[in-house]
């Protein structure tokens, strides 16, 4: 059983990988970014934890991305130059980074959009992987959309809940739960 749902979670990640990479290849936009990989694996290992529903995917990027652009602004790194590119972290970068991670976990547990991954899409920002620029929140927009959206639409798990994949548990219905389906939840918005 674990086998089986190896592969089919290796297969699933393989193909969306491909599909943002390919995307972003034919429009010469770069919507495979490094934050996406451990998004699709939440996506296909852990589909019914909360960091998977849709609400916590998109808004945990947003508030990660909304925390890295004040934290940059805040200690006026952002023209700093790219830690990616001169191989050298700034003072300004390090304290921007450490403030919007703090920021983006601090921000998604109000509002219940706990997405680990958003934290790296804060880093990748801070450190200047992304310029803090409108064209970059498009290109995250596109990215996450489209690592997440065909998982959901596609998953036999939008409507009921069922244990992570990898577990090899026994499917548990949103109703037995007492909670709501994934399509549900999303309509919903946060969960109370």
């Amino acid at each position: 059983m674990k086998l089986g749902a190896a592969l089919y979670a290796g297969w699933v990640a393989l193909v969306i990988t491909g599909i943002v990479g390919g995307l972003g290849l034919a429009f010469q936009q770069p919507w495979l970014f490094p934050s996406l990989g451990p998004t699709i694996f939440v996506h296909t290992v852990t589909p019914n934890q909360e960091a998977a529903r849709p609400w916590n995917t998109f808004v945990g990027h947003a508030i990660g991305v909304a925390a890295a652009f004040l934290s940059l602004a805040l200690f006026g790194a952002l023209n700093a130059p790219s830690a990616m590119v001169s191989g050298q972290v700034s003072f300004s970068r390090i304290a921007a980074s450490a403030l919007a991670v703090a920021l983006t976990i601090g921000g998604q547990i109000p509002v219940r959009a706990g997405h680990a991954p958003a934290a790296a899409t804060t880093l990748l920002i801070t450190l200047g992987g992304f310029r803090a620029d409108f064209p970059t929140v498009v290109v995250l927009v596109v990215g996450i959309g489209l690592a997440t959206l065909p998982m959901r639409l596609g998953s036999p798990h939008r409507y009921v809940r069922v244990p992570p994949i990898a577990i090899g548990q026994q499917p548990i219905s949103a109703k037995a739960q007492g909670g709501q389906g994934a399509a549900d939840k999303l309509a919903s918005g946060p969960a109370p």
